[in-house]
């Protein structure tokens, strides 16, 4: 038995913060306030807490009062499952906190998907729409069912009987006997094409012959012929390149033999440019010092820096500091202009030297050592080449010979291999054809017998009917409490067809009741589909709303209704905008600068 026992929620839907509902209080109670006032919102909340989505598919930024003027929403709900109690917090704002507690110990796992499976697992209901229909009943839920096609109405059975796996499977074993149907066809037809190739090749010679072997043509020949060919079309520039040959094997051998055993002079530690630069940095120093001394030998007691006033001694003093930095500097730049002059001598060997290598290298590049040193002469290379043609033809002509002979014996003995092997591979074929053709038959039976077993005329058929008198049973039981009719079923091929019977036995229609009499076949109808409902799941429930089911009964048909709810075994609340029992405990739910919250009634 899974009792919910209380549920606690702040800032949800239309709420603000710190309401709490005891939902295990009373066999019954009224939840009443104005349309819009956030009833049904409490069996949205419950669904959302237990299975993390509601029936009307609110989306969780919507779940959130964004008229109170706070960020998030948190539901906490306790309840109790074969004697043990658990408790579920949920917390949205930024991020989701979801935890799972039995007792005072936090049972979640480390994603709210995982943890939302233990959940599950514990409620025993997977199903979250058999579960919606557990908790939650509406008018138009039961009357859709009886005012329906008698197709549909026998949808809605297999449905609610969960026996969609079913037709499933029906759908399943359709589509497999229409491939199995066409597997079949496809291999009927292979089989009779390998059966007319086999009898279409059977008188075939099978005697294989020998090649002949062919005379070998020297391959050479042809290299040579094209050799000379091209030596005879280019000889002119063939002759030129021979003589240009020679000159630069000429050139290379008049470089001096001392290059060879020459390494490459080093370079200098500091290249000519930078000693430049240098010196010109020092010049412009020394120009500015030469400067600096004149303007310090025209004072007359005032500093040409900073024009203080200063005396003879001071001046004298500075002349002599700047005449020492100036003497210093000129030694450095003869110095530089020293080493700069060894720099260029440097840097011009090794110019002349790097010049040396790379007519070395260009020359070694440029040599052809294939090209002969003498040129070529033409009358001499025409009867060279005639006399290796006449050479090559002759042996071409007979190597044709044999080789055409062998193409008649090659092909011969191709299609002789080609056929014995695909003779041998047709017969297999058909062999294996034929034993997936009985496999695929023998299957196609099974098939066929699996579809019309899963069909609505079978199997979904026979548990419609034995559970159909279930539910009319139970209904029937209601509607002995609230009024003189019954109704009974009766399935016929696709349909399922309802009959209402009155007090004498009168056969009548839904549509031929009152507006009174049908809400109370109607709500009959709801509770005993609840009931077989119920019974078809492993988890009891205790709770139930009922939203405003009893707009259509009279006074008497809503106090008869009200006792049968107090039998139920249940904690029913009954929402309502309008009606109210005296008796009945009663909680009220009041909205206002849209927020709602809860007050307790008598």
């Amino acid at each position: 038995m899974l009792i919910l026992k209380r549920l606690k929620w702040s800032n949800c839907f239309s709420y603000g913060d710190n309401n709490e509902l005891n939902l295990a209080a009373a066999p019954l109670t009224q939840l009443v306030g104005a349309n819009g006032a956030g009833k049904t919102s409490i069996s949205l909340m419950i669904q959302e807490i237990l299975y993390g989505k509601n029936s009307k598919n609110i989306k969780k930024q919507d779940i959130t009062n964004n008229k109170s003027g706070k960020k998030g929403y948190s539901i906490c709900l306790f309840f109790e499952k074969d004697g043990i109690d658990y408790s579920v917090h949920l917390t949205r704002t930024t991020s989701l906190k979801f935890k799972l507690y039995r007792g005072e110990e936090d049972i979640s796992s480390h994603t709210s998907l995982n943890t939302y499976k233990t959940l599950a697992e514990i409620i025993g209901i997977d199903d979250f729409k058999v579960f919606c229909q557990l908790i939650y009943q509406h008018s138009t839920d039961s009357l859709d069912f009886l005012t329906a096609t008698d197709t549909n109405r026998k949808k809605f059975l297999i449905s609610l009987l969960q026996l969609e796996r079913y037709t499933e499977l029906h759908e399943h074993f359709k589509d497999k006997a229409k491939v199995l149907s066409s597997d079949i066809s496809s291999l009927e037809g292979g089989i009779s094409t390998v059966e007319s190739w086999i009898d279409n090749h059977k008188d075939m010679d099978f005697m294989k012959r020998e090649l002949l072997e062919v005379p070998e043509v020297d391959p050479n020949l042809s290299l040579k012929i094209n050799k000379l060919e091209q030596d005879i079309l280019n000889i002119n520039s063939i002759n030129k390149k021979i003589v240009t040959n020679n000159g630069y094997k000429k050139s290379l051998s008049e470089i001096s033999s001392d290059y060879y055993l020459r390494s490459a002079p080093q370079p200098p530690t500091v290249s000519s440019n930078d000693l430049k630069n240098k010196i010109t940095v020092l010049s412009h120093d020394a120009h500015r010092i030469e400067s600096k001394i004149k303007k310090l030998a025209a004072a007359s007691g005032t500093c040409p820096e900073c024009l203080q006033e200063i005396d003879e001694t001071t001046v004298r003093g500075m002349l002599q500091d700047e005449s020492d930095k100036l003497n210093h500097l000129r030694k450095e730049i003869s110095k530089l202009s020293h080493l700069q002059h060894e720099a260029l001598e440097r840097e011009r060997e090794i110019r002349k030297h790097e010049h040396q290598n790379s007519e070395f290298v260009r020359l070694n590049q440029l040599i052809d050592n294939s090209l002969p040193s003498e040129t070529l002469d033409k009358n001499n290379l025409n009867q060279e080449l005639n006399q290796l043609k006449r050479e090559l033809t002759q042996q071409q002509l007979a190597a044709n010979e044999v080789e055409k002979e062998n193409i008649k014996i090659a092909q011969h003995n191709s299609k002789v291999d080609v056929v014995k092997e695909q003779l041998d591979k047709m017969k297999e074929k058909l062999h294996e054809e034929n034993v997936k053709l009985v496999e695929k038959e023998n299957l196609s039976y099974i098939i066929e017998l699996l579809k019309k077993t899963f069909s609505t005329n079978g199997l979904v058929s026979y548990k419609i009917e034995s559970s159909v008198k279930e539910l009319e049973k139970k209904i029937n039981k209601y509607l002995a409490d609230l009024t003189y009719f019954q109704i009974y079923f009766k399935l016929s091929g696709e349909k399922l067809n309802i009959e209402v019977l009155d007090d004498i036995g009168n056969v009548t229609s839904m549509s031929n009741l009152s507006s009174g009499e049908r809400a109370r076949v109607n709500l009959a109808t709801l509770l005993g589909i609840r009931s077989i409902l119920s019974s078809l799941t492993n988890t009891k429930i205790n709770l139930l709303f009922l939203d405003e089911i009893t707009g259509s009964l009279d006074a008497e048909g809503k106090e008869k209704f009200t006792e049968i709810l107090l039998n139920e075994n249940l904690n029913t609340f009954f929402v309502s905008h309008e009606w109210t029992h005296p008796l009945v405990p009663q909680i009220h739910i009041v909205k206002e600068h849209h927020i709602s919250r809860i007050e307790n009634g008598r």
